[in-house]
C-alpha cells in the first residue's frame, strides 16, 4: 500500500493510492494513519471519507507533518561514503555520527529545492532510505524494531558542504529551509522484506552519480532505531533517514555542486522516483 500526504485544488488531506491511480481520502491524522497501519492485522481495512481524486488532479506532499521534530539522520553509514566524506572533510569518526535534521528543511515530490548562493555555494546530493515510525516505542531492542515500522520512502538530504565543514556540526549545513526533499510516498513496511535489501540510485541531469544497495549500511535501520529509542521516545511519524552511499559531489575531482536549473531523479527499488528541480 502507498499512503500518501496530498493537496487537491488547495486542500490538504491525507490517504493511500490505490491500484487505479485514485488518491484515496482517509479520515485520520497523519501519524494516526501510521499508526493503524502498523497495528492492523493484514490486510489493512482502512476507513474511507469516500472521497477520491485522480492522481494526476492532485499534488503529492511531503510524508512529514509540518510542526513535527524533523529528521533523525546518521551520517557515513556506508563504508564507501564513510571513506570519501571524512577525507573530504577531513573528519573521522569511530562511529556514524547522529545528527537531527529539521523539519523546516523538507519539501515534497517535485517541488522546486532552494539553493540560494547568499547561503552556500556548495549544496550536494545525498540520496538515502528513509524509514517512517508507526507505532511509538521507547528502549525497543533490535528485534523487534521492525513491529514499529510503518512504511519506507526517499530522502534527498541536501547538504551545504562549506557550513558543514566550517561549523564543525552538521545541523545548520543540513537543515536550511526548502532544501531537502522526501516522498513521493509512504510504501508500508508489509511490502518490504525486513531488512530491507533495496538498490538505491541518484541522477543529476540524467548523469548517474550514486549508486548502492541499502543492506551496505554499517548500521542497520534496526540498530539504527534501536540505539535512538534509548533516549528517544520515538513517535507514530516520525521519519529516519538512514545514510547515503558513495558518490557525492563534494568528494570529486574536482568537486560538482548543485546549480538552477538541475534536475535531481532519487529512486529506490520498490519505493518510486523522486524528482525535483533547483531553483
Amino acid at each position: 500500500m502507498r499512503l500518501a500526504r496530498f493537496s487537491v485544488d488547495g486542500t490538504t488531506a491525507v490517504g493511500y493510492i490505490d491500484d487505479d491511480a485514485q488518491l484515496v481520502e482517509v479520515p485520520l491524522s497523519w501519524a494516526a494513519l501510521l499508526e493503524t497501519v502498523t497495528s492492523s492485522t493484514r490486510p489493512v481495512r482502512l476507513p474511507e471519507s469516500g472521497a477520491r481524486w485522480p492522481l494526476a488532479t492532485g499534488r503529492l506532499l511531503a510524508p512529514l507533518e509540518p510542526g513535527s521534530r524533523g529528521v533523525f539522520c546518521i551520517g557515513m553509514n556506508y563504508l564507501d561514503h564513510a571513506t570519501e566524506a571524512g577525507d573530504a572533510l577531513g573528519q573521522k569518526a569511530s562511529r556514524p555520527p547522529v545528527f537531527i535534521k529539521l523539519a523546516s528543511a523538507m519539501i515534497g515530490p517535485e517541488d522546486e529545492l532552494t539553493v540560494a548562493p547568499a547561503v552556500s555555494s556548495e549544496f550536494d546530493w545525498e540520496v538515502e532510505l528513509g524509514v517512517l515510525i508507526g507505532k511509538g516505542c521507547r528502549d525497543v531492542p533490535p528485534a523487534d524494531v521492525a513491529d514499529h515500522i510503518a512504511g519506507y520512502t526517499i530522502v534527498n538530504d541536501i547538504t551545504a558542504r562549506d557550513l558543514q565543514r566550517d561549523h564543525g556540526q552538521w545541523l545548520i549545513g543540513k537543515s536550511i529551509e526548502g532544501s531537502s526533499p522526501i516522498g513521493p510516498w509512504v510504501t508500508t513496511s508489509d511490502e518490504i522484506p525486513f531488512p530491507p535489501a533495496l538498490e538505491i540510485v541518484l541522477s543529476v541531469n540524467g548523469m548517474e552519480k550514486q549508486r548502492g544497495r541499502t543492506d551496505q549500511m554499517i548500521y542497520s535501520v534496526a540498530e539504527f532505531i534501536s540505539m535512538t529509542s534509548r533516549t528517544v521516545a520515538l513517535q507514530p511519524g516520525d521519519v529516519f533517514a538512514t545514510g547515503t552511499p558513495a558518490g557525492v559531489g563534494f568528494s570529486r575531482t574536482p568537486p560538482q555542486f548543485l546549480r538552477p536549473g538541475d534536475k535531481l531523479h532519487a529512486e529506490i527499488e520498490k519505493l518510486g522516483v523522486l524528482s525535483n528541480v533547483v531553483r
